[in-house]
């Protein structure tokens, strides 16, 4: 008869396999990004850029979609923009709106570049059980949930399960 085991070890264990998971990914995605001469997070960026219905997203709008914080996205825009792989522009009603753009020759390297990260994650999921797979899917969602809860964030209200 299997030993239970304790929440304590299987906390453990989940966080060593999703520090895996993260190695995985970022091993893969490094290797394929120095094709390209861009990081995944510039990588990202252009494919956020590509995939948006709008002409042109905000700065704000495209760090909300990427979850990164707005200077971090600036950052990247820097570096994209000196490339020629984005152009931002100034709103003319709004001086603190910024809109940004994915250049042709932006789309043209989005298009050459493998989409290391996310292929190898869906390659993965696909292998898993359709009941498996919801599973995963509500137990992710429920640790973001209180990873972004205020009672996370405070310590005084962290003692509440959620």
């Amino acid at each position: 008869m299997p030993t239970k085991r304790s929440n304590a070890a299987i906390m453990d264990e989940t966080a060593n396999n999703l520090r895996r998971l993260f190695r995985v990914v970022n091993k893969q995605s490094r290797s394929e990004a120095t094709k390209t001469g861009l990081t995944e997070p510039q990588l990202w960026a252009l494919k956020s850029l590509a995939d948006d219905t709008s002409d042109s997203v905000t700065v704000s709008r495209l760090a909300e979609q990427m979850c990164l914080n707005s200077s971090t996205v600036v950052r990247i825009l820097d570096v994209l923009e000196e490339k020629m792989l984005v152009k931002r522009i100034r709103s003319g009603h709004d001086r603190r709106a910024v809109y940004v753009t994915i250049t042709n020759k932006g789309s043209l390297i989005l298009e050459q570049s493998p989409k290391v990260a996310q292929n190898v994650l869906l390659k993965g999921l696909e292998m898993l059980s359709e009941n498996k797979l919801h599973s995963m899917a509500s137990g992710i969602s429920q640790l973001i949930a209180i990873l972004e809860s205020d009672a996370f964030q405070n310590p005084d209200l962290s003692e509440h399960k959620l």
